[in-house]
């Protein structure tokens, strides 16, 4: 059962693309490899050593020919890491001797290898890669460290050099660490101030490379979840300026510009990162809503279709797509999508009464009946599944059940002045006539100007008319 779910999860996510590919098209196998020798020890190693200028989204260049300095000098030091590792492994003497230090140095390399390999990844470097590889790191330095106060310590104790030089090297070793150690909590307390949330996490990448793309797009997010859309428009604005065409800041103006309800420009610019990744599901959803706020229904329809077409697990758009065919008086779509939605949310009381009514709409009052009859089991406090059931009684003559299910909807919501009318007409055809008459008192009390108001008004009055002459 646990990986049925995982699988129908890991579907929706792919279809809807909820995950990002690690492939990109742009960037060729060897161009990766090339670049990663310039990575492992330009960046991760040189902030394994100095952890500082450090950003989320780190801007290392694509290295495309084997000319390149970076390359070049990268797989030098990579040469030099490698044999000493093999110095420090290959002689059995040594083995136990440098045990910590060869295996922090191979540990580094083994966790480093399947980012920074022939696999081409979305990003070319990143921080978080790093994480795994410190434990080998850490092991090699601490190990280093622990031979270098062994070494100063047996010095001063046999005598082999100046015992005031060697005194003044373990001082001067000791302030040295204990530097390093103040610089490093200096340099976490500033970096947890920037992780505070991601506005200040992104404004903080951004600041650090203007020319990347990427943290303007996520600043922009960041400030879309707080509801600051101003701010956030011109972050993706500014993202536009470096690249017209990227279609992740397209989609996002789309999507405020939904939200400020300027829905002339949510069109457009969802339009345009739909020319650039024809295949986005939540594009042709969120075009699909504003072309129906703008008075576009058939083109909204065409849209939520092709959203569950790049998408077959969308439930929002089985959703919407059900009503707006309700609406548009497509009964077997509406049912259709009603259906689709209900195997993946079969508790959903307002797909079982969108369900319901469509089947009604069609004549088919027992497949609406047991959807009404759902809807109210799956929410109790949803009033409209009760109305229209009642409705449904009432066109095929129980008014008993009718009536229950009406007086049930008043005992919750007693200021529904259209079912007091229909209560009022059942109690009428009961010849209950002054029960009928409180509700028809009540419903014209809510609704004075209703166009039948005139008609229960004068019924009203003869009945008043009856009871005076008997």
């Amino acid at each position: 059962v646990g990986g049925l779910l995982f699988t129908t999860f890991l579907l929706k996510k792919i279809y809807g693309d909820g995950l990002l590919r690690a492939s990109i098209v742009d960037v060729t196998t060897w161009d990766y490899f090339r670049t990663q020798l310039g990575v492992i020890p330009l960046e991760y190693f040189r902030k394994m050593l100095f952890p500082f200028n450090l950003t989320i989204d780190t801007n290392f260049q694509v290295i495309q020919h084997w000319r390149s300095l970076v390359a070049i000098g990268g797989l030098i030091i990579l040469g030099v890491f490698s044999v000493v590792w093999i110095k420090l492994s290959q002689v059995k003497k040594q083995s136990k001797k440098y045990g910590p230090e060869a295996f922090g140095l191979i540990w580094i390399l083994i966790t480093l290898s399947p980012t920074s390999s022939f696999i081409p990844l979305l990003d070319m470097a990143a921080e978080h890669r790093t994480y795994l590889p410190l434990v080998g790191f850490s092991i090699f330095l601490s190990s280093l460290l622990i031979r270098l106060k062994s070494f100063i310590k047996k010095s001063i104790e046999v005598g082999t050099s100046d015992i005031c030089s060697n005194k003044k090297m373990l001082r001067v070793s000791v302030a040295l660490i204990l530097l390093i150690l103040v610089s490093f909590l200096v340099g976490t307390r500033e970096r947890n101030k920037v992780w505070k949330d991601e506005v200040s996490l992104w404004a903080d990448a951004k600041q650090k490379a203007p020319f990347l793309i990427r943290p303007y797009n996520n600043l922009g997010e960041a400030y879309d979840k707080i509801g600051r859309y101003d701010l956030a428009i011109e972050e993706f604005e500014a993202a536009l300026q470096l690249n017209p065409n990227y279609f992740f800041a397209l989609s996002n103006l789309g999507n405020i510009y939904g939200k400020k309800k300027e829905y002339g420009q949510a069109i457009s610019y969802t339009q345009k990162a739909l020319q650039q990744k024809p295949d986005y599901a939540p594009g042709h959803y969120n075009l699909a809503k504003a072309l129906h706020l703008t008075g576009n229904p058939d083109k909204a329809m065409s849209s939520y279709r092709l959203a569950i077409k790049y998408n077959p697990y969308f439930e929002e758009a089985f959703f919407n797509l059900g009503f707006l065919a309700m609406e548009r008086k497509q009964f077997e779509e509406a049912i259709d999508n009603f259906k689709s939605f209900l195997k993946m949310q079969p508790r959903h009381p307002k797909a079982h009464f969108g369900l319901a009514t469509s089947y009604a709409m069609m004549g088919k009052q027992e497949e609406a009946k047991q959807h009404y009859e759902n809807a109210i089991a799956y929410d109790p406090g949803f009033l409209s599944p009760y109305i229209n059931l009642a409705n449904l009684h009432m066109t095929t003559g129980n008014t008993m059940e009718a009536k229950n299910l009406l007086k049930m909807v008043l005992l919750k919501n007693p200021n529904l002045a259209g079912v007091h009318k229909n209560l009022g007409l059942i109690l009428m055809q009961e010849k209950d006539m002054n029960n009928a008459s409180e509700h028809f008192k009540e419903y014209l009390r809510l609704m004075p100007t209703a166009p039948d108001a005139l008609a229960i008004k004068s019924f009203l009055q003869n009945k008043n008319q009856s009871q005076n002459q008997s």
